[in-house]
């Protein structure tokens, strides 16, 4: 594997993820943005993990960079909503 390659860390956040594997995921999510911070599917991730993990102000901000880096991607938007549904019944 490429280390410098982005796209590679976004792919082993994602086996983590699948693998339930919370902590590993967001270490390649992280290592992936600081290789290219606007990398739209690794902040995708990002903000699922922290939701995954109740950490929904993280996972608010991540989805929202995600979103203004690739404003037509529908699927952050819906975990978004979701998201925000959360923090408002929270109060």
């Amino acid at each position: 594997m490429d280390d410098t390659d982005a796209t590679a860390h976004y792919t082993l956040c994602g086996i983590f993820r699948l693998s339930g594997d919370l902590e590993g995921c967001r270490a390649e999510a992280e290592r992936a943005l600081s290789l290219d911070p606007n990398h739209t599917w690794a902040l995708g991730l990002l903000g699922a993990d922290h939701t995954c993990s109740g950490q929904l102000s993280q996972a608010l901000a991540a989805l929202n960079n995600a979103m203004r880096t690739s404003p037509h991607d529908d699927v952050d938007f819906h975990v978004v909503g979701h998201v925000r549904t959360v923090l408002c019944r929270r109060g």
